[in-house]
């Protein structure tokens, strides 16, 4: 988180990827920070006990995320 902070402080954008528990957390250390601005990728925890393909399908869809702001000029 911190380092995203740091990173865009420094002209080199940033996204933070962060369980939906955290997101609100997250955004206020971001704005504590001085960048409020910071772009987040948000995904739900998995559930206790989730399967395997439930943490696969997860990872696809951050992942997918991610690569959305990296082809955003």
């Amino acid at each position: 988180m911190w380092d995203a902070v740091r990173l865009e402080k420094e002209g080199i954008p940033a996204v933070v990827v962060v369980h939906d528990i955290f997101a609100e957390t997250a955004k206020k250390q971001a704005k504590a920070g001085g960048v409020p601005e910071l772009r987040f990728i948000v995904y739900p925890q998995p559930p206790p006990g989730g399967s395997e393909e439930q943490a696969q399908a997860s990872a696809k869809r951050v992942a997918e995320a991610l690569r959305g702001f990296l082809e955003t000029p």
